[in-house]
């Protein structure tokens, strides 16, 4: 059975589910040694995770269509991986995704199930995995990249723009970095010559 300090196995459980499409999150959990159950939770509750022993259970909702049911999966997945010390007596979500209780686990956060969300965009829609099937296919449309995906267009349009202003932030970053070695090595030359004229120093002596 996987623990979760046994963080190298564990990763690599993770990354080898991550390297083909869809992700196949219910083996995954069971990988991790998760027991996965559905069950009729009500219209308002998308899934559950809770501790049992020793062990984590993830519920869903089988009134759910089966993308559904894969984003609430990723999402306690993200719960398991992320705020194990906080599930206690267990973290149920409704169908935003919140905590459906307050009363029932008061230290789960609004935040923490923003964490938990995306978690769940990152492990069902990989960008490593998105580069590959348009790489494959350049005219890929959105329905037909979300199907192989296992995900909705809505979720994927949502981590398609995710992806686009982290690559602006990441050229931006990059663009800044080299704009900074460059100024840095402006200003070693001018250091170095202005050296040369003060104390003489002949080149690279």
């Amino acid at each position: 059975m996987l623990k979760q300090n046994d963080n190298g196995s564990i990763l690599d459980v993770f990354k080898w589910h991550m390297s083909s499409a869809p992700v196949d999150v219910f083996e995954l959990a069971r990988d991790l040694d998760i027991i996965i159950k559905e069950e009729k939770l009500g219209s308002e509750i998308s899934g559950s995770i809770e501790s049992i022993g020793d062990r984590f259970k993830i519920t869903v909702n089988q009134a759910d269509s089966n993308n559904r049911k894969r984003f609430t999966v990723a999402h306690e997945l993200g719960h398991f991986m992320l705020h194990s010390r906080l599930i206690n007596s267990g973290i149920t979500d409704n169908k935003l995704y919140r905590s459906y209780d307050d009363r029932k686990n008061k230290k789960v956060c609004s935040h923490h199930e923003t964490e938990a969300n995306t978690f769940a965009a990152n492990l069902l829609m990989p960008e490593k995995l998105i580069e590959d099937l348009y790489s494959k296919n350049q005219h890929i449309s959105n329905s037909e990249l979300a199907a192989r995906l296992g995900v909705s267009e809505q979720a994927l349009t949502i981590r398609l723009e995710s992806l686009s202003r982290n690559k602006i932030l990441r050229d931006s970053a990059e663009s800044m970095e080299a704009r900074r070695a460059t100024a840095a090595q402006d200003m070693l030359l001018v250091v170095e010559q202005t050296a040369r004229r003060v104390f003489y120093f002949p080149p690279y002596i």
